[in-house]
């Protein structure tokens, strides 16, 4: 090999990509992960010609056909008005998707997308009453692509698809598919680098009238509650949309005609404020009355007084913080505690929350001047 070239770095990238070649591969061509090696053994292959050509009799040609057939293939399931059965793909060609995936995003996104918003697929099913060689067409519902086949989408796919949801979710006239949105939800789960994002004030700054809708708002409270929420604990990101949610309760807490949404917020914050494992603002900016619900108010004192139960006041800072933190909270809180309850408090709650005026029928009062006027 030192003979063929005497660039040393080119031959030391010739022998690594040689050496890839010799490593244990599945006995199964048809594999969707051999065909994704394959794949990559010939672009390795095409690396090596670039670095010299003499190299050429040294390599497989057989892993240099391996694109051309991907093309082909791709060309014939693409050919035309025929939309490509995503639930119906057999191995190989799953691994000569994923391939596309990489070397061909755009036009694959476009594909995903026409599935995904297709009124359905044309079946021809045989039938007990028709004449020999008859057949009855069907339309099957559209299904949301298996995690099998997300897994394999090029990291420029997965972006491009979310990209391309969202337009189509939040920001289209039609209502979207439930395949459409529970595609979005598992790319979402298979690729969380781009959950992350803020992303409430990324779809914001997307669609600027994206809270004024509250079929919109209630679509992503949904998702955020039901799918993704176990995602946020994971990675430690529950604080961050605690904030961004109550966010929202704040806008739409003197509203009518939007209880669906603010039921729905108050239920995320809840599962948000029961998950915190830590000490935490009750706002971002750390002033100023909370923006909780009553609810919320109650239930940020109890989760503060089992996190000083059971893990203690590590940090001699959070002392410093605690007294105003809870000033924040009884601001907007007109309930009081009972000493029975008090009495298993931490002492530096007990001695805060005691002594605190009722004020709910002061509250209940004002609730029925403001919407049951006479």
């Amino acid at each position: 090999m030192n003979a063929l070239n005497s660039d040393s770095r080119k031959v030391e990238t010739t022998r690594k990509i040689l050496s890839f070649h010799r490593e244990d591969r599945t006995s199964d061509p048809n594999n969707p992960q051999s065909v994704l090696l394959d794949f990559v053994s010939s672009c390795q292959n095409l690396r090596i010609w670039s670095l010299n050509s003499s190299t050429r009799e040294y390599l497989n040609n057989e892993q240099l056909q391996k694109g051309k057939q991907i093309d082909e293939w791709w060309r014939q399931a693409s050919k035309g008005d025929r939309m490509m059965d995503y639930m119906n793909m057999d191995e190989r060609s799953i691994g000569m998707f994923w391939v596309v995936t990489y070397t061909m995003a755009q036009p694959a996104c476009e594909t995903v997308v026409n599935w995904l918003t297709s009124a359905g697929v044309a079946d021809l099913l045989p039938g007990t009453n028709l004449q020999p060689g008859e057949r009855l067409m069907a339309t099957r519902e559209v299904s949301p692509l298996p995690m099998s086949l997300l897994s394999g989408f090029s990291l420029n796919l997965c972006m491009k698809l979310s990209y391309q949801m969202e337009d189509n979710l939040f920001s289209g006239q039609v209502i979207p598919s439930i395949a459409m949105v529970e595609t979005y939800t598992r790319l979402l789960l298979l690729a969380p680098h781009s959950l992350f994002r803020s992303h409430f004030n990324h779809l914001v700054q997307r669609n600027p009238s994206f809270l004024s809708k509250p079929g919109v708002t209630l679509l992503v409270l949904e998702i955020l509650n039901y799918r993704l929420l176990p995602l946020y604990r994971y990675q430690g990101k529950s604080k961050a949309l605690m904030y961004d949610v109550t966010k929202i309760i704040s806008a739409i807490k003197g509203k009518r005609g939007d209880h669906r949404v603010f039921r729905l917020a108050e239920n995320l914050c809840l599962n948000l404020i029961f998950s915190l494992r830590d000490f935490f603002f009750v706002k971002r900016e750390g002033k100023g009355p909370t923006e909780f619900t009553e609810t919320l108010n109650r239930v940020t004192v109890i989760t503060l007084a089992i996190l000083i139960k059971t893990r203690g006041i590590a940090d001699a800072d959070h002392m410093l913080y605690l007294q105003n933190m809870l000033e924040q909270i009884m601001a907007t809180s007109h309930h009081t505690w009972s000493e029975k309850t008090l009495h298993h408090f931490p002492a530096v709650l007990r001695d805060a929350l005691s002594g605190r005026s009722d004020k709910r029928s002061l509250a209940i009062q004002t609730w029925q001047q403001t919407y049951c006027p006479r």
